[in-house]
């Protein structure tokens, strides 16, 4: 199964958030293996298994009650897991339950200082509320422990963007770029940068290179249409 982790920070949450709770069950370097011993428990192999399942739903299932319960028992089962917090925390977002989803990536952070993703979405929930000095925090904190996530970047890009600090932001950008954040979605946040800026010209170019490089962005293609719309 290919999947890959998106974070176009600067989108909507809710588009995001699934693909971001199956970043670590694919990675290389799990911190422990994946295959169980016979008569052992295997929380990561339990919630593979899980996510795998809900993947074939409808959306309506797959992030309802249902799916909710049933990673809360793997979280009272395996407490100290990391993935399954960050799962959880995932899953109460999407569900617009900010408490919830800080409070299982408070407990992760409890077991494993250095969390790329879980800060991520830690700063994301944080800007959603408008908690823009704790977002700021907790990205430099990993930042110092992960400098070259690109991911982190563009968070913190996200950030500048928010206070209306376009250079930082664009200086942000161009380093997450440099450390392998896409192309397509670099050019999608310098638009709207551009397009806040009031230079409406530079921000249709960068729309439609992302749309060059990634046809189905929908934001793109949105704010590309409504560009040309007011050109006219």
């Amino acid at each position: 199964m290919k999947i890959k982790l998106q974070l176009s920070h600067l989108a909507r949450l809710d588009q995001l958030l699934y693909m971001a709770v199956l970043l670590i069950l694919i990675s290389s370097s799990w911190s422990c293996t994946t295959m169980s011993l016979e008569g052992q428990d295997d929380p990561k192999g339990e919630l593979r298994s899980l996510l795998d399942e809900l993947e074939n739903k409808n959306e309506a299932e797959r992030y309802g009650e249902d799916a909710r319960r049933r990673l809360a028992k793997l979280s009272a089962k395996y407490p100290q897991d990391v993935d399954i917090q960050f799962s959880n925390a995932v899953y109460a977002a999407q569900d617009g339950d900010t408490a919830s989803a800080s409070l299982h990536l408070d407990t992760l952070f409890r077991f494993q200082a250095v969390h790329p993703e879980g800060a991520i979405l830690r700063a994301q929930l944080a800007l959603k509320e408008g908690n823009l000095r704790f977002a700021t925090r907790i990205l430099e904190e990993q930042i110092r422990l992960v400098p070259d996530h690109s991911g982190l970047r563009e968070t913190r890009a996200s950030v500048h963007f928010f206070r209306a600090e376009y250079e930082p932001a664009s200086k942000e950008l161009e380093q997450a770029y440099k450390l392998g954040a896409p192309r397509w979605r670099v050019a999608f946040h310098q638009g709207l940068i551009a397009e806040a800026q009031g230079m409406p010209e530079v921000a249709l170019e960068l729309f439609e290179e992302c749309i060059e490089l990634n046809p189905d962005f929908k934001p793109a293609i949105s704010r590309a249409r409504a560009l040309k719309r007011s050109s006219n």
